[in-house]
């Protein structure tokens, strides 16, 4: 594949040298002084590449074998050289990557380079491609050339395995560390002290980039007549799942079918001219490097960067955003930065659109499930004094708070839906009417409607891992809301993958480290005699464990500390449930610690050391009866431990509705995703096109150079054209002020 050079002009040639973040400070001074007016300095771009992908380079005219040494180039975290290959770079992190070479240009004629994957992602990523860089212009003889690639490096992250204990630890640290100052230091109340930051956002009108590439309204064109937005909820997980939501959602314009019409009706949609993020951007818990890694990376190698009339990114944060105090949140989202090919607009962490055709996008704040703040309330009072009567609002909130306070109310009274009342009926108040609620962090597809037809949607399908649709039931909703079909996964193919739960060793193969050394330590501060009991003899067994256990303090403290972790594991929603459930499961586990136990006693005093005890003992409490029974209740423990987890979360989810969380997390699916696509029409109606993919792929092929679009494109399934959830949902502009909300399925394709 043949690619021309592009020639940089001298001041542009120093300050690419000077600024770029992938050279060295050394390299950096060295090849500006390199600079000089009879230089020619060229550039490639080779745009997102994989950790692990190795570039050879080669050179016509430089030998007959077309190697060349390039140790002018020096090696930096993100990229080194490979031993004995001195042609030979690899990508060793992520970040920004370049390659600087110098060379006479007398008998060059093309650079050549071979990328190929190895190692770390090369089941995963196809990135194989034979590149010839070419130059537009001959040089003279005397004059020197300077040849630069720069890229992108990514290391794509697994889904987030939530049962490494590893991760547990972190996560469980992160969380308590939030939870205590998180809700004591609201950095809510610094955003609003920013100058500006209590403006409204106007899209009545079209936006230019400025001079310093900021959005500016554009006065030159006429009023916007119609928008595209694109919702995402609960993003930032594994890269399959997550670039997957983020390529589709990068394409200038999107084919959806629905499958539930006879004809396959399809609809050709259009990149959302506004992203809105619905909360929780990254997984498990905040920091720069996951949303760099988790977030950033995916969406840039989608859209790195876009035209003279960029999309715009609103985002809200969820609890895992807040994980950090809202830092890293807000250094992304809220300093008017590039994010990817979106240009970020929004100074705190809420935010008011107004939209063509009178309708109105709130996006809302609740740190931790605390409530609205004062600066928050003053900024939305201020909003709404702009709203007129026959105006139409959507709230987006990072929470479904409506199924929540159904599910869990009744247990718990901080569940409630008392922030989006007072935000719908005290501060919009009759100003405008509400005709849409929109939420992410239970991450699946589900609609409620109301009789006089208002919406309230779950959607966080955006990356994280399935939520199920069965189980924990909410069919009708306080104020007349009805769960409506269509339920994403549908509700058969969410309990046929409950069932995974009870591959739970294999899927969550850390987990088990856990158990077994949970198991090991409690056998050992219990240590009862029980290596001469057989099978018939299991009663006393039973009690000899027991009064052994009950004379040893440190094994009465270390049995009610276990009893009460797992009493904390227990769906914290029903005090009733945690602590029947919560006994039984550590009763469960107790019993199994006691059966391995007495079997590992059991064969190595009783059958090991009869058998081999001439060569090494295997009597209580000797070295080779402790090290068989340590090794026998590691291996067994690792194993009964894991699957005892496993069937409490399948029977917990699929027989008593709890743990929902917690038995689909146990799986990381990356599949059934969904975002919603929604267009406001020159005429005022607002039409939601939610749209589902059943599968994500699972491998990805480098884009050729001579390809537009994103930088990977999927190389196991087809995503040119995808489903609807459900027939569109459109909500048409009333014809007066007291009119009812009508909402009827989408009109025509080609209206």
């Amino acid at each position: 594949m043949e690619i021309v050079f592009k020639s940089l002009p001298h001041d542009d040639a120093l300050s690419f040298a000077r600024e770029y973040m992938g050279f060295t400070a050394e390299f950096s001074y060295k090849l500006a002084r390199q600079i000089t007016a009879n230089t020619e300095t060229y550039l490639a771009d080779l745009g997102a590449l994989t950790v692990g992908t190795e570039l050879t380079f080669s050179l016509s005219g430089a030998g007959p074998d077309n190697q060349v040494s390039i140790g002018d180039s020096p090696e930096t975290p993100v990229v080194g050289r490979v031993k004995n290959r001195p042609n030979v770079f690899r990508l060793l992190a992520s970040g920004d990557g370049v390659i600087a070479l110098t060379r006479n240009p007398t008998s060059i004629e093309q650079w050549n380079i071979h990328l190929q994957t190895v190692k770390k992602h090369r089941r995963k990523f196809q990135t194989d491609q034979d590149l010839t860089f070419v130059f537009d212009s001959q040089a003279s003889s005397e004059c020197e050339r300077i040849f630069i690639w720069r890229f992108r490096v990514i290391d794509p992250a697994p889904m987030v395995g939530w049962y490494d204990p590893g991760q547990l630890t972190r996560t469980a640290m992160r969380v308590v560390t939030s939870t205590m100052f998180g809700r004591n230091s609201d950095y809510r109340l610094m955003e609003a002290l920013a100058p500006g930051s209590d403006q409204h956002y106007d899209y009545t009108s079209d936006f230019q980039l400025g001079r310093d590439a900021s959005a500016e309204l554009d006065a030159s064109k006429p009023l916007r007549e119609e928008i595209w937005l694109d919702y995402i909820g609960d993003v930032g997980d594994g890269w399959d799942s997550t670039y997957t939501l983020a390529y589709l959602l990068s394409q200038p314009y999107l084919e959806v079918t629905n499958p539930l019409e006879y004809d396959f009706a399809r609809f050709q949609t259009k990149r959302g001219d506004i992203l809105v993020f619905g909360g929780d951007q990254v997984y498990p818990t905040a920091s720069r490097a996951e949303y760099q890694r988790r977030l950033v990376q995916p969406y840039e190698t989608a859209l790195f960067r876009s035209g003279d009339s960029p999309p715009h990114v609103y985002a809200i944060p969820g609890n895992h955003d807040w994980y950090d105090s809202l830092v890293s949140f807000s250094r992304l989202f809220c300093q008017k930065r590039w994010f990817a090919g979106w240009q970020t607009k929004q100074q705190r962490s809420y935010f008011a659109l107004r939209l063509p055709g009178r309708w109105w996008l709130l996006g809302t704040d609740v740190q931790l499930d605390s409530d609205i703040d004062v600066p928050q309330i003053d900024y939305f009072r201020e909003v709404a004094t702009h709203m007129q009567p026959g105006d139409q609002v959507i709230i987006c909130t990072a929470e479904p708070h409506w199924v929540y306070a159904k599910l869990y109310g009744k247990d718990d009274a901080n569940f409630n839906e008392n922030n989006l009342a007072y935000l719908e009926k005290k501060i919009i108040g009759d100003r405008a009417r509400v005709v849409a609620f929109i939420a992410g962090d239970e991450h699946h597809y589900r609609r409620y409607e109301s009789g006089d037809r208002i919406q309230k949607i779950t959607a966080g399908g955006g990356g994280a891992f399935l939520h199920p649709t069965h189980g924990e039931a909410a069919e009708k909703l306080d104020g007349g809301f009805t769960l409506q079909p269509n339920s994403y996964p549908p509700k058969e193919v969410s309990q046929r993958l409950g069932w995974s739960n009870f591959k739970f060793p294999g899927i969550n193969p850390k987990f088990g480290i856990l158990t077994a050394i949970l198991y090991v330590l409690t056998a050992w501060t219990v240590m009862a005699n029980v290596g001469g009991f057989g099978l018939s003899k299991i009663w006393q067994a039973i009690k000899t464990t027991l009064s052994t256990a009950m004379v040893s303090p440190g094994a009465v403290f270390w049995i009610l500390a276990l009893f009460i972790g797992f009493l904390m594991f227990t769906d914290t929603h029903s005090k009733r449930y945690r602590v029947v459930a919560g006994t039984l499961h550590g009763l469960t586990h107790l019993l199994a610690t006691f059966f391995i136990g007495w079997t590992a006693a059991y064969i190595s005093v009783s059958l090991l050391h009869p058998w081999l005890g001439h060569w090494m003992r295997f009597s209580f409490k000797s070295p080779g009866q402790l090290t068989f029974s340590l090794i026998f209740m590691l291996a067994f423990g690792w194993l009964i431990g894991s699957l005892i987890m496993g069937i409490y979360l399948f029977i917990s989810l699929n027989v008593f509705g709890h743990h929902a969380n917690e038995a689909f997390s146990s799986l990381a699916i990356p599949d059934w995703k969904n975002f919603l696509r929604i267009r406001i029409s020159a005429n005022g109606d607002l039409t939601i096109y939610p749209v589902g993919i059943p599968r994500v792929p699972r491998t990805w092929r480098k884009r050729a150079h001579n390809e537009p679009g994103s930088d990977f494109v999927p190389d196991d399934i087809d995503l040119s054209s995808v489903r609807l959830i459900e027939p569109p949902i459109t909500i048409k502009r009333p014809a007066s002020e007291t009119d009812p909300i009508p909402v009827e399925a989408a009109p025509a394709p080609n209206s």
